[in-house]
């Protein structure tokens, strides 16, 4: 299954799905009366196209034989109103619609989003974190259907933020670049020891960092720090070719840091833990607000497969933990998948 913009040619065919899917998967909660109010088999073809093409409108494909069969489709406004989502019946249950909500809300960016659910999809949106505004009846030709008006209201930059690798060559203003870095800052830290220190690099001074790490990556190949990942070098080149074309690149130091090298007790290990959970907030920090300016980010710890090279030329006390770029996106891509709740969740009361 593939997702795609929406073409005129794809009306007529989402026409008889809607149909199908009102039909046979909303059967279970509506009576035929009701089904056939809802969905009459006489659409108003030039009147969907007109709003599909009005709307942000994600169509759900597979391949068959070498043409394309449409097993899904959904369409959102630009006020974050969710006015229809179906799949196919023969396509419940494989995700589906979640990849076609999440295309939808990442494509038009919100703090909340509102559908009118129905008894069937009900289930689903509070999955989604949608919640129950009201219940209401709705008529469809002289006959009354329940539905559910749901909202979610959702954190814009968490929801929005991705791991970007794809940059454009735009210049970051210095004052943003500080924004960023105050947000970061503000993490909380244990005792309030704020761990942290940050080395902004750009312009010359960041070719001669992309030289160290590649210098580190060859050193990495023969005498390597991380012999159990060697398997993972070509990531740490493909980082670098991102580092390559990003404006500009953040080191993250914990300023209290061990030596990765040399054996501490276990009184230390706890406040290099600590120390670590900080410096994880400060960047998650940073993440979030790069993107209420606008902008994109990636988090690294490839910085590993450079360390010893990266740590003499940074010539700073502490540990090197993570870099992070920063710049103006040039790709969008949409959220990778996340585990469900019930498989990383236990509920003990």
């Amino acid at each position: 299954m593939k997702l795609r913009e929406y073409r005129t040619s794809d009306c007529e065919k989402m026409a008889k799905l809607f149909y199908d899917t009102v039909h046979s998967v909303n059967a279970a909660d509506y009576t035929a009366e009701q089904l056939n109010a809802w969905a009459t088999g006489k659409v108003d073809l030039k009147a969907w196209d007109r709003s599909f093409q009005e709307h942000v409108t994600v169509v759900a494909i597979e391949e068959e034989n070498g043409t394309e069969k449409v097993v899904g489709f959904g369409d959102m406004d630009g006020s974050g109103y969710l006015d229809r989502l179906y799949v196919h019946r023969d396509y419940q249950r494989q995700g589906i619609a979640t990849a076609i909500c999440d295309k939808l809300e990442h494509s038009v960016k919100k703090g909340a989003y509102t559908t009118h659910a129905s008894i069937t999809a009900k289930p689903f949106f509070l999955k989604r974190g949608y919640q129950v505004v009201r219940e209401q009846q709705v008529e469809r030709c002289g006959i009354l259907l329940t539905n559910f008006v749901m909202e979610k209201k959702v954190v814009y930059s968490i929801e929005s933020r991705r791991s970007i690798r794809k940059y454009k060559h735009d210049q970051v203003p210095r004052e943003l670049i500080e924004k960023v870095i105050v947000a970061g800052i503000k993490a909380p830290s244990p005792k309030n020891r704020q761990p942290w220190r940050f080395i902004v690099v750009q312009g010359g001074k960041k070719e001669e960092v992309q030289k160290i790490i590649e210098k580190g990556i060859g050193r990495e190949k023969t005498t390597p720090l991380l012999p159990d990942s060697a398997k993972l070098v070509k990531g740490a080149e493909y980082t670098l070719s991102i580092i390559k074309q990003v404006p500009v690149l953040i080191f993250i130091v914990n300023s209290k840091g061990k030596r990765i090298d040399v054996p501490i007790t276990p009184e230390e290990r706890v406040y290099e833990i600590c120390n670590a959970q900080s410096i994880g907030a400060v960047i998650e920090n940073m993440c979030l607000t790069a993107v209420e300016l606008g902008l994109g980010s990636l988090w690294i710890c490839d910085t590993y497969f450079a360390y010893w090279e990266l740590k003499e030329w940074l010539n700073v006390e502490g540990e090197l933990y993570a870099a992070l770029t920063v710049g103006y996106a040039d790709e969008d891509p949409v959220a990778r998948p996340r585990k469900k709740m019930d498989d990383i969740v236990e509920w003990r009361d």
